[in-house]
């Protein structure tokens, strides 16, 4: 196992990484985390497992764990994805796991949780790790209408990254739903698919849809940037 001072370098190589903003922030959290635990695989494991440690301890834990691929707890973090974790350590869990390539069997069990975050999360995962035994699955959060548009909208993204021509239908039926977040990321799968097939929908898109998704842009852009990148140019950076 490397010893501390390496985990440490790693830390500080990862938080380098980071937005500005968010490289001060995670500065803190390592000073927090190291002045009350110290920082050695032994620390992380401890405070991975023990539900009675506080959420932004074991949240940044996992982050830890992912940043530095730290593959030994990766059992660990599989293991975590069963129990009732906190949102914000939950999505840090799966976060981690994607980093290190694993977890697609956890994530594929995760997505039948009564818990929607977990549901999310789940897709989210599954989308990360390019998993194409979800395909049928995800198809079938995406068009359950008593979903909640965050999974279905997870579940879109999730399909986009998968890259199955498979879920060309049931994307080009969860752009006419709606729910924006749902048609805005069934968009975006569009695009990441290469569907030609979906282009004339694409066009009825641009031309209709002007319904802008919180914290993103409207319907109508993703439908430019994915005809964009079936027609072989670059999306739009976002």
């Amino acid at each position: 196992m490397p010893k501390a001072g390496s985990l440490s370098a790693a830390v500080l190589e990862a938080i380098r990484g980071l937005p500005p903003e968010a490289q001060v922030t995670a500065l803190h959290s390592l000073r927090e985390f190291e002045t009350t635990f110290g920082l050695t695989g032994e620390s992380l494991s401890r405070v991975l497992s023990d539900d009675g440690i506080g959420e932004d301890f074991r949240a940044f834990a996992a982050w830890i764990t992912g940043a530095t691929c730290r593959r030994k707890l990766a059992g660990l973090l599989v293991h975590l994805t069963k129990s009732n974790l906190e949102e914000k350590v939950l999505w840090e869990v799966v976060k981690a796991l994607c980093a290190l390539r694993k977890g697609e069997d956890a994530f594929l069990s995760l997505l039948r949780s009564p818990v929607p975050v977990a549901r999310a999360a789940a897709a989210y995962g599954l989308g990360c790790l390019g998993s194409t035994k979800a395909g049928p699955e995800l198809c079938r959060l995406l068009l359950d209408a008593t979903e909640t548009p965050s999974v279905r909208g997870h579940a879109a993204e999730a399909l986009g990254q998968v890259g199955s021509a498979s879920s060309l239908e049931a994307l080009l039926e969860a752009t006419h739903v709606p729910e924006v977040e749902v048609r805005f990321w069934a968009t975006y799968a569009l695009g990441r698919i290469g569907a030609e097939s979906a282009t004339s929908r694409l066009e009825e898109l641009i031309a209709t849809d002007h319904e802008v998704l919180d914290g993103w842009w409207s319907v109508s852009e993703e439908a430019s940037s994915a005809l964009r990148e079936i027609s072989g140019g670059e999306p739009e950076s976002e």
